[in-house]
């Protein structure tokens, strides 16, 4: 199995908010479906460091050796106890709220300007974090197979497609054409 890793507790801190609290961190290796339109290509592998804090989830991939950090998505906890992607860093705005899988929050995200070859959608998870991504023009997309122990099944192809508010958005049908 791909499996787990390394719980971390780090002495008490201060938080944004003033308060006390406690940081703790997990390291993991990540398994990802990739595929181009609705066909799987194979797999990839990302090492994951989550940390958490009182006010925020800080996700921090970097590549299968563990070496490279290549991506950082920090969602923050909001007064109502829900989730928001930090769009101080990125250029994402939020689309929609989706359950799946019974109880798996996941929030989408899009490019706010995306560019031609740019475009799509991102599925964020405040448990699991990046979890799958979409490119409307290219059909390619990527989900997140396996946390650890746990194993997801590649059914949210429509969810990264729906609710889009890119324009032009275009989807990929099995046979390759472009339709709006």
């Amino acid at each position: 199995m791909l499996a787990i890793a390394l719980l971390i507790s780090s002495p008490s801190c201060t938080s944004n908010s003033g308060q006390r609290s406690k940081n703790s961190s997990d390291t993991l290796l990540l398994k990802y479906s990739e595929y181009s339109r609705k066909k799987l290509d194979g797999f990839s592998y990302r090492t994951l460091i989550k940390t958490e804090t009182a006010d925020s989830v800080i996700f921090e991939y970097y590549d299968s050796s563990g070496t490279e950090l290549y991506d950082r998505l920090v969602l923050l906890k909001t007064p109502d106890n829900k989730f928001g992607l930090d769009v101080h860093d990125y250029f994402f705005i939020h689309v929609k709220d989706y359950l799946v899988f019974d109880s798996l929050l996941l929030l989408k995200y899009e490019l706010k300007n995306p560019i031609i070859d740019g475009d799509g959608g991102k599925l964020i998870s405040p448990t699991y974090g990046d979890f799958g991504g979409f490119s409307y023009t290219w059909g390619n997309s990527g989900f997140l197979k396996q946390w650890g122990n746990t194993e997801f099944p590649d059914t949210l192809h429509k969810v990264l497609m729906a609710d889009s508010i890119s324009w032009p958005h275009y989807y990929f049908y099995g046979d390759g054409r472009n339709r709006k």
